[in-house]
């Protein structure tokens, strides 16, 4: 060990940056967690993104069509970043309003039909065996 190691090693501990820097990695650890719930509750959010992906597709056959042929409308980025941006806060507000009507529902990687284990886990309900039965 060299002299004198320790004292630095003391003075990293006890310093308020090094303190700060604590505090900060457990708030962005809180946070992560946070967005993991979040994230967990967008039920809706693959579809919003197929349905950009698909406007911005539609977008550069556009722009492409423009520029061989002028009469074709051009989309203005502005209207682009509304649409995006209208797409998120719909499928955003329709998510969390689904889970806040079925708390059990979360999102699955790529699930656009993902309802089928929960249709059949209803049909095994009590409610639905009296309804049919």
């Amino acid at each position: 060990m060299q002299p004198g190691h320790g004292a630095r090693r003391r003075h990293v501990r006890r310093s308020p940056d090094a303190e700060h820097a604590g505090w900060l990695l457990a708030v962005r650890r809180e946070r992560r967690y946070r967005r993991r719930g979040l994230l967990d509750r967008l039920v809706y959010l693959s579809l919003g993104l197929s349905a950009i992906l698909a406007f911005i597709g539609g977008k550069l056959i556009l722009t492409f069509l423009h520029d061989v042929n002028p009469d074709i409308p051009h989309v203005p980025i502005t209207v682009s970043l509304a649409v995006i941006l209208g797409i998120l806060v719909v499928t955003t507000v329709a998510s969390l309003l689904a889970v806040r009507r079925d708390p059990t529902r979360r999102a699955h990687a790529g699930s656009v039909r993902g309802h089928e284990h929960r249709q059949a886990a209803a049909d095994t309900s009590p409610d639905a065996r009296r309804r049919t039965g």
